[in-house]
């Protein structure tokens, strides 16, 4: 009896043992699988981003077709991200790069849109007046602010924008956008 006591006791011990091992291989396993998501998910945001950047930033004129769905892609992508944004540089790079896409793309259609309702020259004109009027709120921000340095890069960094704009506004379209 006393035998049978102790193999008893024996096979118990097993048991729990090879559970516990089965619950720390399904712990990691499940933790694997969601490391696995996430590295997918970044490869889509930067491959993502990167298809983005050429259809804004390379295309003359912009590929407003592509961007508009790789900028639903990207921030989707990166709402997955937002935990990281806090404590990892590189996210809050390539988010702010998305978001400038994201307003260059804006600032054309608008253009765009101008110059067809207003002709070129109109638009140029109401560029121009919108440009003033952010001159004059960022001048009134920076001296609110301890550093005019600032205001000044943003000013070039939107007058270099503002000339690209004008450059693919100014080019004819090619037919198949028409």
């Amino acid at each position: 009896v006393t035998t049978v006591q102790s193999k008893a006791r024996q096979s118990e011990e097993a048991v729990q043992e090879i559970t516990r091992d089965m619950k720390r291989l399904d712990y990691a396993k499940k933790h694997l699988s969601v490391t696995i998501t996430t590295l997918k998910r970044l490869h889509m945001l930067i491959h993502a981003t990167a298809q983005l950047r050429h259809a804004v930033r390379v295309c003359d004129p912009p590929d407003y077709k592509n961007a508009g769905n790789l900028v639903d892609a990207t921030q989707f992508l990166l709402s997955h991200f937002r935990g990281y944004m806090t404590n990892v540089e590189k996210m809050r790079l390539l988010q702010r790069d998305v978001e400038e896409m994201r307003v260059e793309l804006n600032e054309g259609i608008m253009f765009g849109f101008r110059v067809v309702g207003f002709g070129l020259q109109g638009a140029l004109e109401k560029k121009e007046k919108e440009d003033q009027k952010k001159r004059k709120k960022s001048s009134k921000s920076s001296s609110s602010s301890s550093s005019p340095g600032k205001a000044d890069k943003k000013t070039k960094e939107q007058q270099e924008r503002e000339e690209t704009q004008l450059k693919k506004a100014s080019a004819p379209l090619p037919p198949e956008t028409l």
